[in-house]
């Protein structure tokens, strides 16, 4: 073969028959790579990655491969089975010129080449548990050097020929041993390593969203797309937000109770408004049930991306069903067209809808690009943990951004500490503005992994709880547990007061029970009873809310038995409510489906203890109920304490003080699994002094992150929120 004048080719388009050649690919992936790295003062290293990745595609082997696969594709033929890897030849030319320096050069050699090697399939562990180092051994490398490969040769030969001379390589080397130089006299005072461990995959995002762009746009004969103006559209959607804000203000009122609640809505937008300008940072916004946080956050976020030049917001939340209410919420407020992407499981397209639209749609999942973005809180953490090249490719996209965390009080117990330390990289290293929103906060800067967290949005905290009072609680659960029947009974005594009823309970079994028993104890034609859980798929629920509002809008007698999918985000009143005993922060939330929008006078909200309730494996519920009784016990003896309200910002406080100390919450906060945590492995798996004692040998590598056995252990680290979630508000979550 003449490697001097031979088209090494790196994809192949059928619909033109156009081939794109290494240099093409190899260029353009550098480009974008720069370009996205950038955002960290990594421009060398990007270039580093973009231009090495697919040096294997320049061996003989790879050459032959191609030319086949195409002409069996042309034929209409089966895939080759077979693949040659090209991958590896990037990080076995890094290791062997590079991985011989002082410690800043050694580490970054490995990282480079680990990024490189492994951008196919995802990140493996530098150290296995079977002290195995799978990256030297891919590489061929050996204690003296690497074995000889001829096909390494000559790609490494034609990479200094066509695209880059070992001169040029060495001083881009260098350059890029800086940048990691300068990252950690910026940032050592930090959590270093679990930081070093995201650095790793930021980089990773870069270039595998590069290499799939680049790819994208060959394979659909496309051009990249022009950088929008988004600070026009950001006072574009400032105008329109003002807009509906002023129509809110204007709407009449139809009680005393009403108009104060309406009132102290404005006033949180208001707050949320003059807030946008302080600087970048970790806020949260603690904002009563009902208090419109929705509007307020975006308000606060519209006024910040302006005044800071954010790229883009988006908004994170638990379930499904509030991520499709909130994000009607804001399509309502801003006519977004296209600006607006919800990435979750409930969005599918038609079967009309064209495969290009299809793909693109594909894309914007992929890479979050879009100036709004509304998701779970399972794809969020995905971006960092799970498998794969699919969900860490958006990462870099993350820079720059206003994340807003909605029911933030719903972050699974187990994910805690890689949550905090995530958001902490998110904040100081790539300058996003997060905003953490309940009206039950958890307190997250107060467990052992803290979440940075610099202040609330809202002054006046406590008497904002107060005026925003709609619900009374009552603890009917002090004096005895309560019989099915004993239920069927007292709820038959709430509804001569009341025209509708919300009960909600903490399992399926305990509220199937109890709606059978409520609906024989009441046999009334005019009451529409309702029963909902996480039996019922999404749309079934969905339309099952929808009836409900519908029914209470036109004054309907209705009862309400559910699990707890109704009680967090949705926007729905009851003129009652009864919850049985659980987390302090649940029974805020269920309280907050009554009285929504302060029809009337002050109504209830009852707390009670059924007999024979069996939690099973919900241990977290268990916690939470011993928590919040310890706060009942005590807000019986001084109430004045409490502000004389049992959902006042204190009892939060006091109730999430008595929920960590916990030995089985402190315990489960670093996701303990077989003999380790998730959070150990991704910051100090200590395997080097482990590969030393055993193999009686000085460890060959710097870094020892084990990012390949975090998805073993688990498949991936998000599992425990799968399973947290189909026992709580919306089964389907991602």
């Amino acid at each position: 073969m003449d490697a001097n004048h031979t088209v090494f080719p790196a994809h192949f388009r059928m619909q033109d028959n156009h081939i794109q050649t290494v240099e093409e690919h190899l260029k353009g992936v550098e480009i974008k790579c720069v370009s996205y790295a950038q955002k960290l003062n990594f421009a060398n290293t990007g270039r580093l990655l973009g231009i090495l990745h697919d040096m294997g595609k320049y061996t003989d082997e790879f050459y032959v491969y191609f030319y086949e696969s195409v002409s069996r594709q042309k034929a209409g033929e089966p895939k080759l089975t077979k693949t040659v890897d090209h991958g590896k030849h990037g990080a076995m030319l890094i290791l062997e010129r590079y991985h011989k320096g002082n410690t800043y050069e050694k580490t970054m050699a490995e990282i480079v080449a680990m990024i490189i090697c492994y951008h196919h399939g995802g990140l493996e562990d530098f150290i296995s548990n079977d002290l195995k180092i799978k990256l030297l051994e891919r590489c061929n490398q050996i204690e003296e050097g690497f074995k000889e490969d001829t096909q390494y040769m000559k790609a490494s030969e034609r990479f200094y020929k066509r695209i880059m001379e070992p001169e040029e390589l060495d001083k881009l080397f260098k350059n890029a041993v800086n940048e990691f130089k300068d990252y950690v006299s910026k940032y050592s005072n930090t959590n270093f390593c679990y930081n070093l461990h995201l650095l790793i995959k930021f980089l990773y995002s870069c270039l595998i969203d590069a290499d799939r762009y680049d790819t994208y746009l060959f394979m659909q004969n496309k051009k990249e797309e022009e950088d929008l103006n988004i600070n026009r559209l950001w006072e574009e959607f400032s105008c329109r937000l003002e807009a509906k804000e002023n129509e809110f203000q204007n709407k009449k009122t139809n009680s005393e109770l009403e108009q104060t609640i309406q009132l102290l809505r404005q006033d949180i937008w208001k707050q949320c408004n003059d807030f946008g300008s302080q600087p970048q940072g970790i806020y949260t916004l603690t904002v009563p049930t009902g208090g419109g946080k929705t509007l307020s956050s975006l308000r606060y976020a519209l006024n910040h991306a302006r005044s800071c030049k954010k790229s883009r917001i988006l908004y994170v939340l638990p379930f499904t069903s509030i991520i499709e209410q909130n994000a009607q919420v804001v399509r309502d407020a801003l006519l977004p067209k296209d600006y607006l992407l919800e990435h979750h499981s409930n969005v599918v397209d038609g079967e009309d809808t064209e495969k290009d639209e299809v793909e693109y749609r594909q894309l914007l999942t992929e890479q979050w690009t879009s100036p709004i973005i509304f998701t779970t809180m399972v794809q969020f953490l995905n971006t960092f943990f799970s498998k794969g090249t699919k969900n860490i490719r958006r990462m870099h996209n993350l820079t720059d951004t206003i994340i807003i965390f909605d029911e933030i009080q719903a972050i699974p117990v187990k994910c805690i500490s890689l949550f905090n330390d995530a958001i902490n990289f998110l904040s100081s290293v790539c300058r996003d503005t997060i905003i953490l929103c309940s009206a039950t906060q958890p307190g997250l800067n107060k467990v052992e992994h803290k979440m940075q967290i610099k202040e609330e949005i809202i002054l006046d905290l406590r008497e904002k709880f107060a005026d925003f009072k709609r619900m009374e609680i009552i603890d009917k659960r002090y004096k005895k547990k309560m019989s099915l029947f004993e239920l069927g009974e007292f709820v038959k005594d709430v509804k001569k007061d009341n025209q509708s009823i919300l009960i909600i309970l903490n399992t399926k079994e305990i509220a199937k029970a109890v709606f059978q028993e409520v609906k024989k104890n009441l046999d009334d034609t005019n009451i529409i009873f309702y029963f909902l859980n996480t039996n019922l798929c999404p749309a079934h629920r969905k339309d099952g809310i929808k009836k409900m509002k519908e029914a209470l809008n036109n004054h309907k007698q209705v009862i309400c038995v559910s699990t707890q999918l109704i009680e967090a985000g949705v926007d729905i009143s009851f003129s009652c409510v009864i919850r049985h005993i659980a987390g302090l922060d649940s029974i805020a939330q269920a309280s907050g489906r009554g009285n929504r929008n302060g029809e009337g006078e002050i109504k209830k909200t009852y707390i009670i203890e059924l007999e024979g309730e069996e939690l099973g494996s919900l241990k977290y519920i268990e916690i939470g109920e011993k928590a919040a009784s310890y706060v009942l016990d005590d807000y019986r003896r001084k109430a004045d304490k409490y502000d004389y309200n049992l959902l006042s910002p204190f009892a939060i406080q006091h109730y999430y003080m008595h929920f960590y100390r916990d030995d089985r919450i402190e315990k489960n906060m670093d996701y303990p699994v077989s003999k380790t945590t998730i959070y150990q492995m991704l910051s100090n798996p200590n395997k080097r002094n482990a590969y030393e004692k055993v193999t009686n040998q000085k460890c060959p590598l710097m870094l020892e992150f084990q990012f390949k056995q975090v998805w073993i252990e688990i498949l991936f680290v998000i599992i425990f929120t799968l399973h947290f979630y189909s026992h709580f508000p919306c089964g389907s979550v991602d």
